[in-house]
């Protein structure tokens, strides 16, 4: 069924009757059910709601941006960071197009181990061990420590990526570049 831009799919299948192909009457109910459904959905989504219902108000409430702060985890920030570890762990993997077993090898682990840290079940690993996966894929992990602003209450705990995790050299390339233009002359190359 096409309603203006939204399509909805009512029903998929089709079945061979001993006479061509017929639909069952149940297989119709569940349809003109769906397209019932749909329509209702689809003049909510308008805003002309058809005679006998009523709007109904959600209430929506702005994260903090962290989620697990917001769910009422403990220790919300270490869970974040885990988060983001995974994420970049799981980037580099990609930008490899290994597949689970080839990215247990490199880790060092067992391919249901990848299959939690790419599924985000965190929780059998350690910040260091996420760390010691990272320099495993050949990225380098820096920790900062720095006090506080005055303007926030407590301190907390962020990680953040210097590059992008689709590039396969992150920004090695540069520092060479770097490297290799301060290098004293009589220094080996």
């Amino acid at each position: 069924m096409r309603k203006k831009s939204d399509t909805y799919v009512l029903h998929v299948f089709q079945k061979k009757a001993k006479h061509g192909i017929a639909t069952s009457k149940r297989d119709l109910n569940l349809i003109r059910t769906r397209l019932e459904q749909a329509t209702r959905l689809h003049a909510e989504n308008e805003g002309a709601l058809p005679m006998g219902t009523t709007r109904r108000r959600i209430k929506v409430t702005e994260g903090s941006g962290n989620i697990f702060a917001d769910v009422g985890i403990e220790r919300p920030e270490e869970y974040l960071a885990k988060a983001e570890l995974a994420r970049q762990i799981v980037g580099a993997l990609d930008a490899r197009r290994v597949t689970q077993a080839e990215a247990a090898r490199i880790l060092g682990v067992n391919q249901p181990k990848v299959s939690a840290l790419r599924n985000g079940r965190l929780d059998g690993f350690s910040t260091e061990r996420l760390f010691r996966f990272l320099n495993a894929l050949g990225r380098d992990v820096r920790i900062v420590v720095s006090p506080k602003p005055r303007s926030r209450r407590r301190a907390r705990l962020t990680v953040g990526a210097a590059c992008p995790i689709s590039s396969g050299t992150g920004t090695e390339g540069n520092r060479r570049d770097l490297r290799s233009r301060h290098r004293p002359a009589d220094a080996p190359r």
